[in-house]
């Protein structure tokens, strides 16, 4: 499972790693099962994009490394360069609480009268 903390609502993803199929009941969307995400806003591409996502151990480190291919929008297939994903000992933090204490850092009150 791959949780996302830099991605608006914390979305996560299961990846099946022992070989079965995506569920049958999988919705297909940017996050279920091992469907990938593809930017919050989407890029463009046709209907025949296909995604292979590879991930390896290098020693405590995880490598993560994906190749698109949709012949209706690239010449050729795209691998991007790996990325080292280190382990971390740090908290995630689910849903950041929402903190308004903006008002001690204002030089001034000429703002609409707002203080």
């Amino acid at each position: 499972m791959f949780f996302y903390e830099d991605i608006s609502g914390d979305p996560y993803r299961i990846i099946p790693t022992d070989g079965r199929p995506l569920r049958a009941d999988a919705n297909l969307t940017y996050y279920e099962d091992s469907v990938p995400w593809f930017g919050e806003e989407g890029y463009f591409h046709t209907a025949a994009l296909h995604v292979t996502e590879r991930f390896w151990r290098n020693g405590e480190n995880l490598v993560y490394q994906f190749t698109m291919d949709d012949p209706g929008v690239l010449t050729a297939p795209w691998t991007a360069p790996p990325r080292v994903v280190k382990p971390s000992t740090e908290p995630l933090e689910e849903w950041p609480r929402c903190s308004n204490d903006d008002g001690k850092r204002l030089t001034n009150t000429d703002h609409h009268g707002q203080r």
